[in-house]
């Protein structure tokens, strides 16, 4: 890839999780943002979790990611998922719209 600049790159689940992983590799490597929407949820490496800018999600799919990892006492799937990550997270919810956490662990929902 030729480009002045960072670049934004964009995966989906829909994808093999080795192109993924991959991907996720290069954007680290040559300083480029990185997303990924894991719809569906596929076996991803936990190191392509954490370099999601931001990590999106359903909620099914929040919750099948969430039983990798072990967090106490979290309020909701979604600042579950930032505090076992440390990455920007929105798990979508349907008709009631959607909750996003911040990469500094700011909680909003997002209404339709």
């Amino acid at each position: 890839v030729s480009h002045e600049g960072p670049l934004v790159l964009v995966c989906q689940g829909e994808s093999p999780a080795a192109i993924v992983d991959a991907v996720a590799h290069f954007s680290v490597q040559g300083g480029h943002r990185f997303v990924l929407n894991l719809a569906p949820v596929i076996d991803v490496n936990v190191a392509t979790l954490r370099t999601s800018d931001p990590l999106i999600v359903n909620e099914s799919g929040a919750q099948s990611l969430l039983a990798r990892f072990e967090v106490p006492g979290a309020a909701s799937l979604t600042l579950a998922l930032h505090a076992a990550l440390g990455v920007p997270v929105v798990v979508t919810r349907g008709a009631q719209g959607a909750d996003v956490v911040e990469r500094d662990g700011e909680f909003m929902h997002v209404r339709h």
